[in-house]
């Protein structure tokens, strides 16, 4: 699996499909973070590829360690911690 990092030059305008013309409503609603198709579409432009398997889009944030925020899970209920999977050794919740 490869992981792709969008980093944007200028400001993202992400909106809806309506009609966005003097003629009909002047405002159109934003939608932020991108949904799967509109990341898709950028990516099939970029990579040429017809067909391919998309996974997100997940925020991060840019720091030494390039922090990944992932989606809560469906299961998640109020703070339980969630269990570590077993090859990640170096959990504070081991430590307990």
């Amino acid at each position: 699996m490869n992981w792709y990092k969008l980093t944007p030059l200028d400001i993202l305008m992400l909106r809806d499909a309506k009609p966005f013309s003097p003629q009909e409503r002047a405002w159109a609603g934003s939608i932020f973070p991108p949904n799967g198709h509109t990341i898709a579409g950028a990516f099939r432009g970029l990579l040429g590829k017809e067909r391919f398997n998309i996974v997100g889009p997940f925020l991060c944030y840019q720091n030494t360690k390039n922090t990944l925020y992932l989606p809560r899970p469906l299961g998640f209920v109020k703070s339980v911690p969630l269990v570590p999977l077993t090859w990640e050794t170096e959990s504070y919740i081991n430590n307990a």
